[in-house]
């Protein structure tokens, strides 16, 4: 017969306790080092788009559907710089838009949509700069960094594999859109750019996440 002390017995499961402790932090820190392998693999697979390229767009199947470039209304709380951006998508399928890149034409905007980025058939993606109040009660998919000249400045969409998808230029000034009323510029059903001709939607003159609106139309130019 033998006899095992209780303090042995404590001190033994201390130790076993400690020994599944320290095993559990090795293991998590060998896992966060794991995932931020991956991070650094998927960013190295990325490939920097040039906005110059002697590439036709495709208007496929995701477009560039319409542009706040000129930020949006004092009347709540905005400025010039409450830019947005929103894509379409053309298509009666999903589209894993992963490693897409929005790029402008000084390139001070070169954002790069995340793994698992994704634009439901005939859907919309919203893209906020710098963060999510630029618009008022509309949630953005995305933000980015980087602004929109109001005069000579592009817009370009890549694929993954850097074809152009779409792309708005101003030469020297934007197709559609106006600063001075905070109206945006919008895309038709034949892809051509109007201005929006609505009235405001919680102080926004534009559709972001929704179907474009009416044209804008002068009276000047109605005969």
């Amino acid at each position: 017969n033998y006899t095992i002390k209780t303090g042995t017995v404590a001190k033994a499961k201390k130790e076993t306790q400690e020994t599944k402790k320290e095993t559990s932090v090795v293991k998590l820190k060998e896992e966060k080092k794991e995932e931020k392998q991956k991070e650094k693999a998927v960013k190295q697979e990325v490939r920097e788009c040039s906005f110059n390229t002697s590439q036709s767009p495709s208007h496929r199947e995701v477009i560039i559907n319409e542009v706040a470039w000129m930020g949006g209304s004092s009347g709540v709380g905005l400025t010039a710089n409450d830019e947005w951006i929103e894509l379409k998508n053309l298509a009666n399928k999903p589209i894993d838009i992963s490693g897409w890149q929005i790029v402008s034409q000084d390139e001070n905007i070169q954002a790069v949509f995340k793994s698992g980025s994704e634009i439901p058939a005939g859907g919309f993606y919203l893209l906020e700069r710098s963060n999510d109040n630029s618009v008022p009660g509309v949630s953005a998919d995305t933000m980015y960094t980087g602004a929109l000249a109001n005069t000579n400045e592009g817009l370009r969409i890549f694929t993954s594999n850097c074809n152009l998808a779409d792309e708005v230029m101003a030469g020297p000034d934007w197709p559609a859109g106006e600063a001075a009323s905070r109206r945006t510029m919008q895309r038709d059903s034949s892809l051509n750019w109007s201005t929006y001709g609505a009235h405001a939607i919680s102080s926004i003159f534009g559709t972001p996440r929704t179907e474009n609106g009416p044209a804008l139309v002068r009276e000047d130019t109605v005969n």
